[in-house]
């Protein structure tokens, strides 16, 4: 009981980011002979979970891979297999992240994290060079049409949206996110960042004005202990006069064009522009301009 407790206190020390005292209580473990089952199997994971909160991946992997030996379930061995896909992911070695991206899909027998090691092997495959991206984008397609995966529809069109935009393409990962938020009824945290790469993306363009609305959406969205949190909080509030401005050219260039035309067609225009004021939707113009097409929060 009383290493038990030791462990429980490192994995609160952990998650108050106190790390100094965390590895002390656990090295203390380490060393300690005679542990309870329970705790020998346990202390690998934990000790890889300090690495990844302090970002020493080489660390952490080493621990993934005890704790894989060490865990008696398959899907938590799948689990710690996933996780360090996801760490070589990180680091580029896309190689890497496949081999343990199918031990996970190898070792679960649980549909959504089969779906999600499937998802990562086509799109590591990719990013590795042994597949192009159209082969990923119809493997995906193929995942869309089997019914077990019905209600993960919105994770697919993600997957999808991302290949897009490793391939610099953002034109072509909107349609996908359009699709990926179209699915989701009930994953806020998939649909913030949905929000959050557009609005991400735009800022980077330089396209204020549409930047401003998705970051407007990912409020509403995202939960407030997000780390991204202050800092869309920020950038919409800094958009809002630049925002303003845009509105107000784009208004005036509007009107110009307007009073350049005559008789039924300017009235067909006054009409359809006074519509779209109203239920605040994107003016043509707009859209064409910006090659945006998805739905975002109006100021």
């Amino acid at each position: 009981a009383y290493n038990e407790g030791l462990l429980w206190l490192a994995k609160t020390h952990i998650k108050r980011q106190n790390y100094f005292s965390a590895e002390f209580l656990l090295n203390k473990l380490d060393k300690t002979t005679n542990l309870n089952k329970k705790v020998k199997r346990e202390l690998p994971g934990t000790f890889a979970s300090l690495y990844i909160k302090q970002k020493k991946y080489p660390e952490a992997i080493y621990y993934l891979k005890e704790a894989i030996k060490k865990a008696r379930q398959k899907d938590l061995k799948a689990r710690y297999a996933f996780i360090i896909g996801q760490l070589h992911e990180k680091n580029n070695d896309y190689a890497g992240a496949l081999d343990f991206y199918k031990m996970a899909k190898k070792k679960s027998r649980n549909e959504k994290m089969i779906l999600m090691a499937n998802m990562a092997m086509v799109t590591n495959s990719m990013l590795a060079g042994i597949d192009n991206k159209a082969e990923t984008i119809k493997t995906l397609e193929k995942l869309l049409k089997e019914d077990k995966y019905a209600d993960q529809k919105h994770v697919i069109y993600y997957a999808m949206a991302k290949i897009e935009l490793a391939d610099a393409n953002l034109e072509g990962a909107i349609p996908y996110f359009q699709e990926s938020l179209n699915n989701n009824t009930s994953d806020d945290k998939l649909r913030s960042d949905v929000y959050y790469i557009i609005a991400t993306a735009l800022f980077e363009k330089e396209k204020y004005y549409e930047a401003k609305l998705y970051y407007d959406s990912t409020k509403t969205v995202m939960n407030k202990i997000d780390k991204r949190y202050f800092e869309v909080e920020t950038r919409a509030k800094n958009l809002v006069d630049i925002a303003k401005n845009i509105e107000i050219i784009n208004h005036q260039d509007t009107l110009l064009y307007l009073s350049e035309l005559t008789g039924d067609a300017q009235k067909k225009e006054l009409l359809e522009y006074a519509k779209r004021r109203e239920t605040g939707k994107t003016p043509a113009k707009e859209k064409k301009a910006t090659g945006i097409n998805i739905n975002a929060t109006k100021p």
